[in-house]
C-alpha cells in the first residue's frame, strides 16, 4: 500500500462513517500525533488511553458515542486502532425520553424540530455522558503492518489484535485498508445499526467487493507460505 491509496481509503472511510450516521468529528489524518500520546499508549489501562485521546483530540475520527478511530502510516508501517467508548452510552434521543414523557416530546417536536430540540439539550446531554459509569464490555481492535518482530508463524507482519491484556494476534495475508478496517469495526460493534444500514444498500455485492478490493496481497517477502498452515485472514 502506498500513501496515495492510503489517503484515498481514508477519505472513503470518512464517507462511510458519515453515511452510517455516527461521525462526530474529524481529527488527525496526517500522522501528526503528539509524542505524549505515544507515551500514554504504552499504558495498559485502555480507559485512561481513551480519555487522553478524547480530551486532547488525538483521534482521526471521533464517533457520536465517543468511540474513536486512529490511523497512521509512517515509514511504510501501518497502524490502525478502534476503541469503543468504555462508558455506558445512550444517544441524545434516548436521553430526551428519560427527561420527558412521550406526549410532551411530541408537542415539543411539533412546535420546533428534532434538530432544535437537540441543540437545547446538547450541553446538558454532554454533561450527562461525563457522569456515566464504565461498561463491562467494550471493543478494542487494532491492525498493524510492521517489519518489527516479524517471524513467520509466530509474529506476522500484517495482523489484527483484538482485546487488551492478551497475546491474541491474527495473521492477515493482505494489507488492510482504512476503509476495510472501519467497515469491520462498525459491523462487529454496532451490528443492529449495521444490519439496518446494509439492508438499504441496493447493490450489496458491489459494495462489499469494492471494499475488499482495496486490500491487496502482501508483497513477496512479507508473507511466508508456511504461515498459511496457521489460522489466518485472507
Amino acid at each position: 500500500m502506498n500513501s496515495v491509496t492510503y489517503q484515498q481509503s481514508l477519505k472513503e472511510a470518512r464517507k462511510l462513517l458519515k453515511s452510517f450516521g455516527v461521525l462526530k468529528d474529524v481529527g488527525i489524518l496526517d500522522n501528526n500525533f503528539s509524542s505524549e500520546l505515544r507515551k500514554v499508549s504504552k499504558n495498559k489501562n485502555i480507559i485512561e488511553v481513551h480519555n487522553f485521546i478524547t480530551s486532547n483530540s488525538q483521534y482521526s475520527f471521533l464517533l457520536e458515542d465517543d468511540s474513536i478511530f486512529q490511523f497512521s502510516f509512517t515509514n511504510g508501517e501501518l497502524r490502525y486502532s478502534f476503541i469503543q467508548t468504555p462508558y455506558k452510552y445512550i444517544d441524545i434521543n434516548q436521553y430526551a425520553e428519560l427527561l420527558y414523557d412521550y406526549e410532551f416530546l411530541n408537542d415539543m417536536i411539533e412546535e420546533s424540530s428534532v434538530e432544535e430540540l437537540h441543540s437545547v439539550l446538547r450541553d446538558e446531554y454532554e454533561q450527562f455522558l461525563e457522569t456515566q459509569s464504565i461498561s463491562s464490555n467494550f471493543n478494542y481492535i487494532r491492525y498493524d503492518y510492521s517489519d518489527v518482530g516479524y517471524k513467520p508463524m509466530l509474529h506476522s507482519k500484517s495482523h489484527f489484535h483484538i482485546g487488551t491484556h492478551n497475546d491474541l494476534r491474527i495473521p492477515v495475508s493482505k494489507y488492510v485498508s482504512p476503509l476495510k478496517f472501519v467497515k469491520f469495526c462498525l459491523k462487529n460493534t454496532y451490528y443492529k445499526k449495521w444490519k439496518e444500514f446494509f439492508d438499504k444498500i441496493s447493490d450489496k455485492r458491489d459494495f462489499l467487493r469494492n471494499i475488499k478490493a482495496e486490500c491487496i496481497l502482501l508483497q513477496r517477502g512479507d508473507w511466508n507460505s508456511d504461515e498459511e498452515n496457521e489460522f489466518f485472514i485472507s
